[in-house]
Protein backbone atom coordinates (compact mmCIF):
# COMPACT_ATOMS: atom_id res chain seq x y z
CA UNK A 1 0.00 0.00 0.00
CA UNK A 2 2.82 2.40 0.88
CA UNK A 3 4.50 1.67 -2.45
CA UNK A 4 1.24 2.41 -4.28
CA UNK A 5 0.76 5.72 -2.46
CA UNK A 6 4.37 6.67 -3.20
CA UNK A 7 3.86 5.78 -6.86
CA UNK A 8 0.71 7.92 -7.07
CA UNK A 9 2.35 10.86 -5.37
CA UNK A 10 5.11 10.79 -7.97
CA UNK A 11 2.51 10.78 -10.74
CA UNK A 12 0.64 13.72 -9.23
CA UNK A 13 3.79 15.83 -9.56
CA UNK A 14 5.43 14.34 -12.62
CA UNK A 15 8.47 16.19 -13.98
CA UNK A 16 8.87 15.62 -17.70
CA UNK A 17 12.22 15.66 -19.43
CA UNK A 18 11.85 19.38 -20.20
CA UNK A 19 11.02 20.25 -16.59
CA UNK A 20 7.26 20.98 -16.54
CA UNK A 21 4.99 19.64 -13.82
CA UNK A 22 1.73 17.75 -14.41
CA UNK A 23 -0.98 17.72 -11.72
CA UNK A 24 -4.03 15.45 -12.08
CA UNK A 25 -7.12 15.56 -9.83
CA UNK A 26 -10.77 14.41 -9.93
CA UNK A 27 -13.89 14.53 -7.76
CA UNK A 28 -14.34 10.73 -7.75
CA UNK A 29 -10.67 9.98 -7.18
CA UNK A 30 -8.07 8.33 -9.38
CA UNK A 31 -7.84 4.82 -10.77
CA UNK A 32 -4.41 3.31 -11.43
CA UNK A 33 -3.92 0.52 -13.97
CA UNK A 34 -0.30 -0.61 -13.76
CA UNK A 35 -0.63 -3.20 -16.54
CA UNK A 36 -1.84 -0.56 -19.04
CA UNK A 37 0.25 2.16 -17.40
CA UNK A 38 -2.69 4.54 -17.12
CA UNK A 39 -4.08 6.80 -14.43
CA UNK A 40 -7.77 7.67 -14.87
CA UNK A 41 -9.59 10.62 -13.33
CA UNK A 42 -13.40 10.53 -13.35
CA UNK A 43 -15.95 13.32 -12.76
CA UNK A 44 -14.84 16.94 -12.77
CA UNK A 45 -11.38 15.77 -13.81
CA UNK A 46 -8.65 18.37 -14.15
CA UNK A 47 -5.07 18.35 -15.32
CA UNK A 48 -2.70 21.30 -14.94
CA UNK A 49 0.60 21.82 -16.72
CA UNK A 50 2.36 25.15 -16.76
CA UNK A 51 -0.20 27.84 -17.58
CA UNK A 52 -2.53 25.30 -19.23
CA UNK A 53 -5.58 23.83 -17.49
CA UNK A 54 -7.65 21.01 -19.01
CA UNK A 55 -10.99 19.95 -17.53
CA UNK A 56 -13.32 17.14 -18.68
CA UNK A 57 -15.77 14.50 -17.49
CA UNK A 58 -12.98 11.91 -17.70
CA UNK A 59 -9.22 12.13 -18.18
CA UNK A 60 -6.88 9.19 -18.87
CA UNK A 61 -3.17 9.89 -18.39
CA UNK A 62 -0.63 7.53 -19.96
CA UNK A 63 2.78 7.20 -18.37
CA UNK A 64 6.12 5.55 -19.07
CA UNK A 65 9.25 5.08 -17.01
CA UNK A 66 12.40 7.09 -17.57
CA UNK A 67 15.98 5.87 -17.20
CA UNK A 68 15.65 6.17 -13.42
CA UNK A 69 12.44 4.09 -13.42
CA UNK A 70 10.41 7.18 -12.54
CA UNK A 71 6.92 7.44 -14.11
CA UNK A 72 6.47 10.25 -16.62
CA UNK A 73 3.07 11.27 -18.03
CA UNK A 74 3.48 11.67 -21.81
CA UNK A 75 -0.06 11.52 -23.21
CA UNK A 76 -3.53 12.52 -22.04
CA UNK A 77 -6.99 11.62 -23.33
CA UNK A 78 -9.94 13.73 -22.19
CA UNK A 79 -13.57 12.88 -22.90
CA UNK A 80 -16.78 14.84 -22.37
CA UNK A 81 -17.23 18.63 -22.07
CA UNK A 82 -13.52 19.30 -22.60
CA UNK A 83 -12.33 22.82 -21.79
CA UNK A 84 -8.70 23.89 -22.30
CA UNK A 85 -7.44 27.30 -21.23
CA UNK A 86 -4.00 28.88 -21.30
CA UNK A 87 -2.37 32.25 -21.80
CA UNK A 88 -2.53 31.59 -25.57
CA UNK A 89 -5.98 30.17 -26.24
CA UNK A 90 -9.29 28.74 -25.06
CA UNK A 91 -10.59 25.48 -26.53
CA UNK A 92 -13.99 23.78 -26.36
CA UNK A 93 -14.45 20.24 -27.68
CA UNK A 94 -15.89 16.79 -26.91
CA UNK A 95 -12.72 14.72 -26.98
CA UNK A 96 -9.00 15.44 -27.13
CA UNK A 97 -5.87 13.33 -27.39
CA UNK A 98 -2.90 15.40 -26.24
CA UNK A 99 0.77 14.44 -26.58
CA UNK A 100 2.55 16.40 -23.87
CA UNK A 101 5.98 15.79 -25.39
CA UNK A 102 5.22 17.16 -28.87
CA UNK A 103 2.38 19.56 -28.05
CA UNK A 104 0.15 17.84 -30.65
CA UNK A 105 -3.59 17.69 -29.98
CA UNK A 106 -6.33 15.91 -31.91
CA UNK A 107 -9.64 17.61 -31.13
CA UNK A 108 -12.95 15.98 -31.99
CA UNK A 109 -16.08 18.05 -31.58
CA UNK A 110 -19.64 16.93 -30.99
CA UNK A 111 -21.20 18.94 -32.43
CA UNK A 112 -18.37 21.49 -32.76
CA UNK A 113 -14.78 22.13 -31.70
CA UNK A 114 -13.89 25.78 -31.13
CA UNK A 115 -10.52 27.51 -30.64
CA UNK A 116 -10.82 31.08 -29.35
CA UNK A 117 -8.14 33.71 -29.97
CA UNK A 118 -9.16 37.22 -28.96
CA UNK A 119 -11.85 38.20 -31.52
CA UNK A 120 -11.22 35.25 -33.88
CA UNK A 121 -12.75 31.77 -33.57
CA UNK A 122 -11.53 28.68 -35.48
CA UNK A 123 -14.10 25.88 -35.48
CA UNK A 124 -14.97 22.54 -37.07
CA UNK A 125 -17.75 19.94 -36.68
CA UNK A 126 -15.16 17.26 -37.43
CA UNK A 127 -11.48 17.10 -36.44
CA UNK A 128 -8.91 19.78 -35.68
CA UNK A 129 -5.27 18.74 -35.39
CA UNK A 130 -3.55 21.43 -33.38
CA UNK A 131 0.03 21.82 -32.20
CA UNK A 132 -0.09 24.49 -29.53
CA UNK A 133 3.73 24.62 -29.29
CA UNK A 134 4.25 25.28 -33.01
CA UNK A 135 1.02 27.27 -33.29
CA UNK A 136 -0.43 25.35 -36.27
CA UNK A 137 -3.99 24.02 -36.57
CA UNK A 138 -5.45 21.97 -39.43
CA UNK A 139 -9.26 21.79 -39.46
CA UNK A 140 -11.45 19.55 -41.62
CA UNK A 141 -14.51 21.48 -42.81
CA UNK A 142 -13.12 24.38 -40.84
CA UNK A 143 -14.19 27.97 -40.55
CA UNK A 144 -12.71 31.16 -39.17
CA UNK A 145 -15.15 33.68 -37.76
CA UNK A 146 -14.24 37.30 -37.13
CA UNK A 147 -17.23 39.36 -36.09
CA UNK A 148 -20.02 38.60 -38.57
CA UNK A 149 -17.59 37.52 -41.31
CA UNK A 150 -16.94 33.80 -41.82
CA UNK A 151 -14.27 32.14 -43.98
CA UNK A 152 -14.87 28.40 -44.51
CA UNK A 153 -13.36 25.58 -46.59
CA UNK A 154 -12.93 21.82 -46.75
CA UNK A 155 -9.43 22.14 -45.27
CA UNK A 156 -8.36 25.12 -43.16
CA UNK A 157 -4.76 25.53 -41.97
CA UNK A 158 -4.28 28.30 -39.42
CA UNK A 159 -0.99 29.70 -38.13
CA UNK A 160 -0.76 31.43 -34.76
CA UNK A 161 2.00 33.60 -33.31
CA UNK A 162 2.55 36.48 -30.91
CA UNK A 163 1.43 39.75 -32.50
CA UNK A 164 1.76 43.05 -30.64
CA UNK A 165 2.29 41.18 -27.38
CA UNK A 166 -0.75 38.90 -27.86
CA UNK A 167 -0.92 35.36 -29.21
CA UNK A 168 -3.30 35.27 -32.17
CA UNK A 169 -3.96 34.27 -35.76
CA UNK A 170 -1.29 35.43 -38.23
CA UNK A 171 -2.33 33.57 -41.41
CA UNK A 172 -4.83 31.03 -42.69
CA UNK A 173 -4.74 28.87 -45.82
CA UNK A 174 -8.08 27.55 -47.11
CA UNK A 175 -8.42 24.89 -49.82
CA UNK A 176 -11.45 23.33 -51.45
CA UNK A 177 -14.90 24.88 -51.55
CA UNK A 178 -13.83 28.23 -50.13
CA UNK A 179 -16.65 30.52 -49.04
CA UNK A 180 -16.41 33.91 -47.37
CA UNK A 181 -19.71 35.12 -45.95
CA UNK A 182 -20.05 38.79 -44.99
CA UNK A 183 -22.96 40.93 -43.82
CA UNK A 184 -24.05 41.53 -47.44
CA UNK A 185 -22.09 39.19 -49.74
CA UNK A 186 -21.09 35.61 -50.38
CA UNK A 187 -17.62 35.27 -51.94
CA UNK A 188 -16.55 31.88 -53.30
CA UNK A 189 -13.54 30.23 -54.94
CA UNK A 190 -11.26 27.20 -54.84
CA UNK A 191 -8.45 28.50 -52.60
CA UNK A 192 -7.80 31.40 -50.25
CA UNK A 193 -5.07 32.94 -48.13
CA UNK A 194 -5.99 35.20 -45.24
CA UNK A 195 -3.38 37.54 -43.76
CA UNK A 196 -4.64 38.56 -40.33
CA UNK A 197 -2.07 41.36 -40.03
CA UNK A 198 -3.27 43.23 -43.11
CA UNK A 199 -6.84 41.94 -42.92
CA UNK A 200 -6.83 40.82 -46.56
CA UNK A 201 -8.32 37.53 -47.74
CA UNK A 202 -7.28 36.62 -51.30
CA UNK A 203 -9.50 34.07 -53.03
CA UNK A 204 -8.36 32.44 -56.30
CA UNK A 205 -9.66 30.09 -59.00
CA UNK A 206 -13.31 30.20 -60.11
CA UNK A 207 -14.07 33.18 -57.89
CA UNK A 208 -17.46 34.84 -57.71
CA UNK A 209 -19.41 37.37 -55.69
CA UNK A 210 -23.10 37.04 -54.91
CA UNK A 211 -25.02 39.80 -53.22
CA UNK A 212 -28.56 38.61 -52.48
CA UNK A 213 -30.67 38.72 -55.62
CA UNK A 214 -28.95 41.83 -56.87
CA UNK A 215 -25.88 40.62 -58.73
CA UNK A 216 -23.44 37.84 -59.48
CA UNK A 217 -19.91 38.74 -60.57
CA UNK A 218 -17.20 36.31 -61.75
CA UNK A 219 -13.45 36.89 -61.98
CA UNK A 220 -9.97 35.45 -61.51
CA UNK A 221 -8.82 36.96 -58.21
CA UNK A 222 -10.89 38.32 -55.36
CA UNK A 223 -9.54 40.41 -52.50
CA UNK A 224 -11.60 41.14 -49.41
CA UNK A 225 -10.53 43.23 -46.45
CA UNK A 226 -11.93 41.62 -43.29
CA UNK A 227 -11.30 44.87 -41.38
CA UNK A 228 -12.89 47.40 -43.76
CA UNK A 229 -15.34 45.23 -45.70
CA UNK A 230 -14.05 46.46 -49.09
CA UNK A 231 -14.16 43.92 -51.96
CA UNK A 232 -11.87 44.05 -54.99
CA UNK A 233 -12.45 41.72 -57.94
CA UNK A 234 -9.88 41.28 -60.73
CA UNK A 235 -10.44 39.75 -64.23
CA UNK A 236 -9.45 36.22 -65.08
CA UNK A 237 -5.98 35.72 -66.50
CA UNK A 238 -5.86 36.81 -70.12
CA UNK A 239 -9.08 38.81 -69.83
CA UNK A 240 -9.72 42.50 -69.26
CA UNK A 241 -13.32 42.43 -68.06
CA UNK A 242 -15.40 41.21 -65.14
CA UNK A 243 -18.44 39.11 -66.01
CA UNK A 244 -21.62 39.91 -64.11
CA UNK A 245 -25.36 39.35 -63.95
CA UNK A 246 -27.49 42.10 -62.39
CA UNK A 247 -31.08 42.26 -61.25
CA UNK A 248 -32.30 45.56 -62.68
CA UNK A 249 -35.35 45.64 -60.43
CA UNK A 250 -33.11 46.36 -57.43
CA UNK A 251 -31.82 49.88 -57.00
CA UNK A 252 -28.82 48.87 -54.92
CA UNK A 253 -25.60 47.73 -56.58
CA UNK A 254 -22.64 45.76 -55.15
CA UNK A 255 -19.87 47.74 -53.47
CA UNK A 256 -17.01 46.66 -55.73
CA UNK A 257 -13.75 48.58 -55.77
CA UNK A 258 -11.32 48.41 -58.73
CA UNK A 259 -13.31 45.94 -60.81
CA UNK A 260 -10.79 45.92 -63.70
CA UNK A 261 -7.19 45.84 -62.51
CA UNK A 262 -5.45 43.36 -64.75
CA UNK A 263 -2.00 44.67 -63.86
CA UNK A 264 -2.40 43.51 -60.27
CA UNK A 265 -3.05 39.85 -61.14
Amino acid sequence: MKKLLLFLSVLFISHLSFGQTVNLTAENGLELNQSKKTLSAIKNAKIERGDMTLTADKIIAYYKEDAKKQPQIYKVEAIGDVQITSAKERIETKKVTYNLETGQMELTGSPTTRLYYDDIVLSSPNTIKYNHIKGIAVATDGQIKQGKRILSSKTMTAYFEKIDGKFGLSKAEATGGVKLTTETEELTGDNAIYDAKSGFAKITNSVSIKRGNQATLDGGLLEYNMKTGITRLHPKKGETQIHGTFNTTDKATPMIEGAIEKDKL
